[in-house]
């Protein structure tokens, strides 16, 4: 199989992921209050990005592909940082 094969499969499955995504960013963020969606942008804009590239990182690092059932102890975005600190409060 060619590169561009690989590559035309690899930005299909992309494409893909991020269809199902999507819907479900924008199912959460109607559930925000105008209020809420207000603090995040002015305080957190940094870290309204999902961060996918650690997933994908896993699974071109490993031979036996992407365990989702283990939680992801390594490389934590500075999201889980922040999430973590508030929720301690």
């Amino acid at each position: 199989m060619s590169s561009t094969d690989v590559q035309k499969r690899a930005l299909s499955k992309l494409s893909s992921l991020m269809n199902e995504v999507q819907p479900i960013i924008e199912k959460h963020c109607q559930n925000l209050s105008a209020q809420e969606a207000n603090i995040l942008l002015t305080n957190f804009r940094n870290y309204l990005k999902i961060d996918i590239v650690r997933d994908i990182e896993k699974v071109s690092e490993s031979t036996g592909g992407f365990d989702f059932t283990s939680p992801v102890t390594s490389n934590a975005s500075p999201f889980d940082d922040l999430i973590n600190s508030y929720l301690e409060k």
